[in-house]
């Protein structure tokens, strides 16, 4: 019988979060990611696909919630495709630092994480408050540059770009990175 075990990972637990998230993993759990502003719903009824996975509540683009199911294998898949596109483009994906601005319990927080698993790549969270002052940010982000030459990749979500690109060491911080995912919803066209 699969397991589904509601997890909130805050700030200040995030390593402690993502070690339990490993074990359940290995014993073939679903694991619903929450935030403190959604509570964890029913999911008694809910058919799972095999093996284990991440449930996370989404509002996407319609701005209703809805649970996503994310299967490991899934997953897994998609960082391989990622990684295969990145060595297309000349990276190697061991050099490659991912900086993660989202929190896990957004699917763009997710990927990143997983990408970093699935490739041997180092992998740094950056506070949310840090995410609201360009100026710390990327001192912050320069100071993990001097520890080692390395590639750096991020995924951003369109309010968050829209942001950096209004300040200059916004702009200067966006130039430090090799690749920038943009998604969560549509780009306006002056963005």
């Amino acid at each position: 019988m699969t397991t589904i075990i509601s997890i909130h990972c805050k700030e200040s637990n995030t390593k402690a979060c993502l070690q339990t998230i490993e074990k359940l993993i290995q014993k073939n759990n679903w694991i619903e990611l929450n935030s403190q502003t959604i509570s964890p719903i029913d999911l008694s009824s809910l058919v799972l696909p095999k093996g284990p996975g991440f449930i996370i509540s989404s509002s996407g683009s319609s701005g209703g919630p809805n649970q996503c199911l994310h299967t490991c294998s899934n997953l897994n898949q998609s960082a391989k495709a990622s990684g295969i596109w990145l060595e297309e483009q000349g990276l190697e994906l061991k050099s490659c630092h991912i900086i993660n601005t989202l929190p896990i319990h957004h699917v763009s927080g997710l990927m990143p994480w997983w990408r970093s698993r699935s490739w041997g790549a180092e992998h740094t969270w950056i506070q949310p408050a840090l995410m609201r002052d360009p100026s710390s940010l990327e001192k912050h982000t320069q100071s993990l540059l001097l520890k080692k030459s390395t590639l750096l990749i991020t995924s951003l979500v369109p309010t968050q770009l829209q942001r950096l690109l209004k300040e200059p060491a916004g702009i200067r911080w966006l130039k430090l990175f090799s690749v920038i995912w943009v998604g969560g919803e549509s780009l306006k066209k002056d963005l």
